[in-house]
């Protein structure tokens, strides 16, 4: 069985600030500000994350992913751009341990971010349940939304500006206003990760 990775920390900052958000809508007014600041959320929603579009994670942020027994000689995680990990089982007693870092190395590919076991890893026995290894990971570009590639982000602006100008059910005519444009798709298209 495959567990839903469960984020455990959020990203301590948005990958826009209302400043960058109102600057580029051409915006000089606050009466808008919360509505502006839902759609910044919205949008970072929208791309990050287990659930984003992108699959990926944008700011560090923390995950836990849960195996249910030793997959080999590496272990692939959900998101790449990870920067560090850490490893816990529950052995044959039902008793967390912690795996020593020297068992294992962190590593990113092209397809993504796995731990990889060193010949000395001995391979604990393992109590019989659905979560018995959860991998705890930091995923991300960096801690601060200039380490966001700067497509991703300006991408981000062009999808709040469109939900800010089109704010209800449109007709066909009006599709190309929306969030999913030639501009935005080739924006975002080389920071889509399509899967391992």
């Amino acid at each position: 069985m495959y567990l839903t990775p469960k984020r455990i920390a959020e990203p301590v900052a948005r990958i826009l600030t209302l400043d960058d958000v109102k600057a580029h809508l051409a915006v000089d007014f606050d009466d808008d500000d919360d509505l502006i600041s839902a759609y910044i959320l919205a949008v970072e929603q929208h791309l990050d994350g287990y659930g984003g579009i992108l699959g990926r994670c944008l700011i560090n942020q923390e995950w836990e992913q849960y195996f249910s027994f030793w997959t080999g000689a590496r272990m692939i995680l959900c998101f790449p751009d990870v920067s560090a990990a850490s490893v816990t089982y529950f052995d044959q007693d039902n008793v967390s341990r912690t795996l020593p870092a020297d068992q294992y190395i962190l590593l990113n590919s092209a397809r993504g971010a796995y731990l990889q076991f060193l010949d000395s890893f001995a391979v604990p026995s393992l109590y019989c349940r659905d979560d018995t290894i959860t991998v705890r990971f930091t995923a991300g570009y960096g801690a601060q939304p200039e380490n966001v590639p700067a497509e991703v982000r300006q991408a981000a602006k062009m999808i709040v500006a469109a939900w800010y100008k089109v704010r209800a059910e449109v007709s066909h005519a009006a599709l190309s206003e929306l969030p999913d444009s030639i501009a935005i798709r080739a924006l975002l298209s080389k920071r889509r990760r399509l899967g391992l």
